[in-house]
């Protein structure tokens, strides 16, 4: 059910609808989805641990303690805060780990390593972990609802920005906080912090949400201990930036927000809203596309793409994962085995130059904000002032929207091949009561 309301009214009845929601409500699908999130999370955490080394010697700096928290995948144990940091930032820094649209990022890669090292610190079980995390969730896609898009369009990053109390409220949750522990754990993370779209293209983009992670986990402690903010309206620092105009918001988990969308379980280490190009362009051209010689390209894409590339000309790893043109000129030239070349960006920025220089973006002005509605988009190949050939393509979640439990599976298998031992694979799989689905493939 939905209602159209003021952000402010909306946000001040949330610390109160989390504290008050039970541990019976939550179904096995939902649950499956929550688990799932977390062995992506992982996954990609040490995936990054491989190919940033750079970021895995600063963290492996902090202090090792014996009643700490440990970082992913490791015998070390630091500081739960310090863990929370750690494990969000290698998580995040390949920009690899899932999404979930509902709320504007990445919940997963955010309010898991808070979860996680609280198990550890405050020895809440696993399943409190996975019911905490559907609760940060959907406490995300509420301050999504209320306050994202006009805090995006400002330049905000809502995964840090938004993050940060949804992350407080399930740590919380997760310690039996009643509401006035919740409130101030969401008005002490809200304070604090923050985040802003410049970063995208570089470490800084990790850094806010590492940061941020850390805030929701120590706003909840601090609130634990009885700290309370000045203010009781505890999401003024997200409401005082924007007009109060009405929204409509859905009541919370009518449905629950993980039900209305699945976690989108990224298949590269690039920005989320580039998979569904990727697709279609290799639906379009097949594996190996056998094109005739083109001198440009002109791509018709909807305004949600458009916005998402950032970079033309990207020169390091970091700005490539924000460059759609890039992306595209590497699929029309070695399809689906575009991924593989897409690396040596970062050792050969130079030799791409030519490739990227052909590739035009035009923003065809459609959004797709809804489940059910589409955008098109056509992709057009020329040589000199002659179209070669014309390809219409269409943007949107048309039908029923499917979690792909393959995904998460593959990317452990790759943290495999990278070198961590089989045998810890196999017990994060067994402590979530997966290993069902330790041969699962892509679907």
């Amino acid at each position: 059910m939905t209602h159209v309301d003021s952000p402010i009214r909306r946000l001040a009845s949330l610390p109160a609808e989390i504290a008050g929601f039970g541990p019976g409500r939550f179904s096995e699908a939902q649950l499956l989805e929550a688990k799932l999130t977390l062995v992506d999370t992982m996954a990609c955490h040490y995936i990054t641990r491989a190919d940033r080394p750079e970021l895995w010697a600063v963290v492996s700096e902090f202090p090792e303690t014996a009643s700490g928290a440990r970082i992913w995948w490791s015998d070390r144990a630091v500081d739960a805060s310090n863990a929370t940091f750690t494990n969000a930032l290698l998580a995040h820094a390949s920009d690899f780990d899932s999404v979930h649209y509902a709320t504007g990022g990445h919940p997963g890669v955010i309010i898991l390593p808070a979860l996680d090292a609280l198990r550890h610190s405050a020895g809440i079980e696993v399943d409190r972990v996975l019911q905490a995390y559907l609760l940060g969730l959907e406490c995300m896609a509420h301050l999504a609802d209320a306050v994202g898009q006009q805090l995006k369009d400002a330049g905000h990053h809502l995964t840090s920005t938004l993050g940060a109390p949804a992350t407080a409220a399930a740590c919380a949750w997760a310690v039996r906080g009643r509401t006035e522990t919740i409130r101030s754990a969401m008005a002490l993370a809200c304070s604090a912090a923050g985040g802003s779209q410049h970063a995208f293209g570089g470490t800084g983009k990790a850094f806010q949400v590492a940061s941020a992670a850390r805030i929701g986990y120590d706003a909840a402690r601090f609130a634990s201990k009885g700290c309370v903010p000045s203010s009781k309206d505890w999401c003024l620092p997200l409401t005082d930036p924007i007009p109060d105009t009405p929204v409509e918001v859905r009541e919370f988990w009518f449905p629950a927000a993980i039900d209305l969308v699945p976690t989108h379980f990224k298949q590269s280490p690039v920005c989320a809203y580039f998979d569904e190009p990727v697709g279609l362009l290799l639906d379009a051209f097949g594996p190996a596309p056998q094109l005739p010689p083109f001198d440009r390209v002109e791509w018709e894409i909807p305004t949600y793409i458009f916005e998402a590339h950032k970079y033309e000309a990207p020169s390091t790893l970091e700005e490539a994962r924000f460059s759609l043109t890039l992306v595209a000129a590497l699929i029309l030239e070695h399809g689906t085995d575009w991924d593989a070349r897409f690396q040596a960006i970062a050792t050969a920025p130079d030799s791409f130059a030519g490739a990227v220089s052909r590739i035009r973006l035009v923003d065809n002005g459609r959004m797709v904000t809804d489940l059910g509605e589409t955008a098109p988009s056509v992709l057009r190949l020329f040589n000199g002032g002659s179209i070669l050939s014309e390809r219409q393509m269409t943007f949107g979640i048309t039908g029923e929207p499917k979690l792909r439990p393959g995904l998460p599976m593959r990317k452990l298998r790759q943290c495999n091949a990278l070198g961590l031992p089989s045998e810890a694979t196999d017990r994060l799989l067994a402590d979530l009561s997966l290993s069902n689905l330790a041969g699962a493939e892509c679907a």
